[in-house]
């Protein structure tokens, strides 16, 4: 992916300078210019109120088989030694979809200490479970924000 500036459309406004949380977008001759430091984020995009900067996407060559893939998986959500309500909600929902395909439904454990968390998912209608146990995911969260607050 690529960020692109269209010389010839920018107003020289500099709205996408402040905008950008990489500092990656500087004034040259009163036309926005992008450094090496753009990360292809995307906030200069938004900004420009004349569509001047674009975000092109490359295409890629590889080819993916999606009949490769199969199984419809379902991540446990686990707080406190307990599996969160909406796990059992989506394992209801998985299984109507796994159904409706031919496939199997499977629940996702990522945690420390969550093997026994396996007969609930069963019992909650997975036909498969798969369980990533180690001290190293003792923290683990599906919710991006707890994991942020332990980086921190």
């Amino acid at each position: 992916m690529a960020v692109i500036i269209n010389k010839e459309e920018c107003v020289g406004c500099s709205a996408c300078i402040n905008t950008c949380p990489f500092g990656a977008m500087v004034m040259e001759a009163d036309k926005a210019c992008i450094t090496d430091a753009c990360t292809v984020c995307g906030a200069c995009v938004d900004a420009c109120p004349v569509g001047a900067i674009t975000k092109e996407i490359e295409k890629s060559s590889v080819k993916i088989d999606k009949n490769a893939y199969k199984d419809v998986w379902v991540f446990i959500e686990q707080v406190e030694g307990q599996i969160r309500n909406v796990s059992h909600e989506l394992l209801g929902e998985g299984r109507k979809l796994a159904d409706a395909k031919g496939q199997k439904l499977a629940g996702v454990i990522i945690g420390d200490g969550v093997e026994s968390f396996a007969k609930e998912v069963f019992a909650s209608g997975a036909d498969k479970v798969y369980l990533i146990e180690g001290p190293e995911f003792k923290n683990y969260s599906t919710d991006g924000s707890i994991v942020r607050r332990w980086v921190l």
